[in-house]
């Protein structure tokens, strides 16, 4: 780890800790917990393995295309990255896993202890 980012992790801790905890003992109903639970945080966080799955190859395509170095370029990449990875889990993934779902379900108890 480089030194900046360490004295940062060690800085953010202790305070990302108090407010875990304060989020805890308010019985989640605190302002941390609110913020954090907002609609918009929580759409963005339902998607953020697509996002972490797709960076890359979007990110090469980006690449490719555009000069990734003037901040429109990186404006592009990250609004295209959150739609592609959005509409990648509402209309491939999810129909895909609940029809799996639905055509394995049985195979658990077909198998036995």
């Amino acid at each position: 780890l480089a030194p900046a980012l360490a004295g940062f992790l060690l800085l953010a801790a202790p305070p990302a800790a108090a407010a875990a905890e304060a989020a805890a003992a308010g019985g989640g109903e605190g302002l941390f917990v609110r913020l954090l639970g907002h609609p918009a945080l929580t759409a963005l966080g339902a998607d953020s393995f697509e996002v972490y799955i797709f960076q890359r190859p979007v990110h090469d395509a980006f690449t490719l295309c555009f000069d990734m170095d003037a901040p429109q370029a990186f404006v592009a990449y990250v609004l295209t990255l959150w739609c592609f990875a959005s509409l990648y889990a509402q209309y491939l993934q999810a129909p895909v896993s609940s029809w799996l779902k639905e055509r394995t379900k049985g195979w658990a108890a077909a198998a036995g202890p």
